[in-house]
C-alpha cells in the first residue's frame, strides 16, 4: 500500500498538469475577413525628387511648404521665414497659385494678382537673404466690395455729398 501511494501522487501530479496544460491552450483563432485590397497601388511618393512638401500651415488659403515658418499675421499680410532652396519655393508656387504674372530677379521673385484655392487676390514676394534664408510677404490685395446701396441719393449721401455734389457736412472733411 504504501509503494502504491507514493507512485499515484506523482501520477496524479502528472494528470493534473496534463489537463491544466491542455485546458490553458486554445486552438489559433481563425483569421477574420481580411480587408479587400485597393483595385489600385498608390505610389510610395507622388513628388519630384526634389519638389516641396506641403505644409500645415496657410497664408490666406495659400498652403505653405513644409519648414516655412510663419513670423508675423496681419489682417492683410502674412511674413514667413523658410531655409529652402529659392529657386524650389518659386516652383511650388507657381504649382499652387492660378493667374496673376511673376516678375523675377537674381534674388527676388513677386508673384502679382495671383490667386490660390479661394478668391482672394494675393501679392506674394519672395527675397533671398543670406545663408539660405528666404523671406516670403504675402499680401491679401483684394479689392473691398462696395456697399449695396439702394437708389442713386444714398449712393451720393454715403459719399457725404447732396446728388448735386455739395458737400453735406463741412465738418467731417477728409
Amino acid at each position: 500500500m504504501g509503494c502504491g501511494r507514493r507512485l499515484s501522487r506523482p501520477l496524479y501530479a502528472a494528470a493534473i498538469a496534463a489537463c491544466a496544460i491542455t485546458i490553458g491552450c486554445k486552438k489559433a483563432p481563425e483569421p477574420a475577413e481580411a480587408p479587400p485590397e485597393p483595385t489600385q497601388a498608390k505610389p510610395a511618393t507622388h513628388l519630384a525628387p526634389d519638389e516641396l512638401l506641403e505644409g500645415t500651415d496657410e497664408a490666406f488659403e495659400l498652403v505653405l511648404p513644409r519648414g516655412a515658418l510663419v513670423k508675423h499675421r496681419f489682417v492683410d499680410q502674412v511674413l514667413i521665414e523658410a531655409t529652402l532652396p529659392f529657386d524650389k519655393l518659386i516652383a511650388y508656387i507657381k504649382a499652387h497659385v492660378s493667374g496673376g504674372t511673376l516678375s523675377l530677379s537674381e534674388r527676388k521673385a513677386t508673384f502679382e494678382h495671383v490667386h490660390s484655392k479661394g478668391s482672394r487676390d494675393l501679392r506674394v514676394v519672395l527675397q533671398a537673404g543670406p545663408f539660405g534664408q528666404v523671406r516670403m510677404d504675402v499680401r491679401d490685395i483684394t479689392a473691398p466690395l462696395a456697399p449695396i446701396l439702394p437708389d442713386e441719393e444714398s449712393r451720393w449721401r454715403a459719399a457725404g455729398l447732396s446728388r448735386d455734389g455739395k458737400i453735406l457736412n463741412k465738418t467731417k472733411l477728409d
